[in-house]
């Protein structure tokens, strides 16, 4: 539900009210069905607002931000790729540090 609603751009209320609603759990939740993508790689690649990706890495911490889909794409990686506004990608460091901001996907 969470990652759906990131997908179709739901305004952010309605997502922080999900992640309040479902907790870690939901925030955890990984989509095994297509690229095992986490709610914050979701979030990150359908430009959740910094107010949503904030929340998510709250409720999941640094578990969440080093979380890998299938491309073994970190939540940075993911930002980067997607162009995620310089805030989101700002916050994604601040949680993860220089590991996050240095760690390898499965292309390098």
């Amino acid at each position: 539900v969470l990652q759906c609603a990131c997908r179709k751009n739901a305004p952010a209320d309605v997502i922080l009210n999900l992640i309040e609603l479902g907790g870690r759990k939901l925030v955890m939740a990984r989509n095994n069905e297509h690229s095992g993508d986490y709610s914050i790689h979701t979030a990150c690649q359908y430009n959740a607002s910094i107010h949503v990706v904030s929340k998510l890495l709250e409720v999941g911490g640094k578990k969440l931000a080093f979380a890998k889909n299938y491309k073994s794409w970190n939540s940075l990686h993911t930002a980067c790729s997607y162009k995620a506004s310089a805030e989101v990608v700002s916050k994604l460091i601040e949680a993860g540090g220089k590991k996050l901001a240095m760690a390898k996907n499965n292309t390098g």
